[in-house]
């Protein structure tokens, strides 16, 4: 089994999105996200000053909430930098959001419950 999903990006003005390379093949449970073909997300999915994402993961969770998104990432330095944000879309058309503002590496979780729980869509700004 392919512990991989393969997402492209599109570029925004302070940001972007990525969604399924190929129709349906969405980010499943226990895999971890590529997005145009890279693993580390570190020069795509980045915030303002030096603020990036490195890597996502979404697996199932254990105890109230059923999935999680692991994101190690890092805000942007300095003073009144502000956060980076993310947003991550199921296949039932709900969002969860994630608000980095640390700019120390770390990993961030976002958990939640859904009945699709395959995210369709993944946005980031700052």
């Amino acid at each position: 089994m392919d512990d991989r999903s393969y997402f492209v990006s599109k570029k925004r003005d302070k940001g972007g999105y990525a969604e399924p390379q190929y129709p349906g093949q969405y980010w499943k449970v226990n895999s971890n996200l590529i997005i145009d073909g890279q693993e580390n997300l570190s020069h795509i999915v980045t915030f303002n000053d030096g603020g990036c994402v490195y890597g996502m993961t979404l697996t199932g969770s254990p105890g109230y909430y059923d999935y999680v998104v692991n994101v190690d990432a890092q805000g942007p330095k300095g003073a009144f930098s502000g956060s980076g944000h993310l947003r991550f879309t199921d296949k039932s058309g709900d969002s969860y959001e994630l608000s980095i503002y640390s700019s120390t590496r770390s990993t961030h979780t976002v958990r939640y419950n859904s009945n699709d729980p395959e995210i369709v869509k993944v946005e980031w700004w700052f």
